[in-house]
């Protein structure tokens, strides 16, 4: 069985525990620890000059644009493209666990 998660535009999703793109960037970062957390908030100030904050976030949707490391694939310096591409990758990962925690976690506070 495959499970899906959609998210509907303007905020549709949010009575179904998901943020705004604009607030899965702050939550999705917020939730990894470690070195993850460390190379996501780098990669977001490197793509948006701006430090990673709750009240200034990037559209999740633009970050993953900005982050694709075959994006500017002919331009990669061997020193940012390796932590771009583990950038990436942990963004992707990091929604594909952090979407059915929302999901799991609005449903009980509904319920």
């Amino acid at each position: 069985m495959i499970e899906r998660v959609y998210w509907i535009g303007a905020g549709a999703s949010v009575p179904y525990g998901l943020p705004t793109l604009k607030q899965l960037t702050w939550q999705l970062g917020s939730s990894l620890d470690g070195e993850d957390r460390e190379i996501f908030f780098k990669a977001v100030h490197d793509c948006f000059s701006v430090p990673l904050s709750k009240e200034d976030c990037p559209v999740f949707e633009e970050l993953l644009n900005r982050l694709n490391p075959e994006v500017l694939s002919y331009l990669e310096d061997p020193r940012f493209g390796k932590s771009r591409s583990r950038a990436w990758n942990i963004a992707l990962t990091g929604l594909r666990k952090f979407c059915p925690r929302q999901i799991f976690s609005g449903r009980k506070r509904s319920l």
